[in-house]
């Protein structure tokens, strides 16, 4: 919505609202989601061996809440993630750390004992506003960026921290 109304307010278009005109974007990005995405390397792991050894799982994401859980349901991984928190449904989105306070609670958990994984800049300074660890893995377009240097880690994928002596000190809070 803010990238609709930024262009419309840079250059107004006429015969649809900025509503239909991101209600028309999110239908084709939902869309393609469900028919072409796929998981990142190492996600299905991470997450299998997470939930494993016992964590308490959650997502919380920008995207609004039926994007999620398409997604999560495309990937087979919705029954991984009991808790699900979209930034849509907060005041204000990331880089606020709300999505991320609202999710530790409904966890049950302070933000100091979660770990949030991240690929964007203001993901990241959301959680770790929220006072949560981050492990960022960026898109290699952005890796090089000097402001995921606030993660306690960061990696070029998932099936790296997988591997990562990191991994290997994690015990889930009781």
């Amino acid at each position: 919505d803010e990238v609709v109304r930024r262009w419309y307010a840079h250059q107004p278009w006429e015969h649809k609202s900025p509503a239909q005109v991101e209600a028309e974007i999110m239908a084709e990005v939902h869309h393609l989601a469900i028919t072409q995405g796929t998981a990142l390397p190492g996600v299905h792991e991470v997450v299998e061996e997470l939930a494993a050894r016992g964590f308490a799982l959650a997502l919380a994401s920008s995207s609004p809440r039926p994007m999620i859980v398409a997604v999560l349901e495309h990937l087979g991984l919705a029954s991984y993630f009991p808790v699900l928190c979209s930034a849509a449904d907060e005041l204000h989105g990331k880089p606020h750390p709300a999505v991320y306070i609202n999710t530790a609670a409904q966890l049950g958990l302070p933000t100091q004992a979660c770990l949030a994984f991240e690929d964007s800049i203001p993901g990241v300074i959301a959680a770790r506003a929220a006072n949560m660890h981050v492990v960022a893995i960026p898109d290699s377009h952005h890796y090089d960026s000097p402001d995921f240097g606030i993660a306690i880690i960061k990696l070029p994928t998932l099936v790296h921290f997988r591997h990562s002596a990191f991994m290997k000190t994690l015990h889930p809070q009781k």
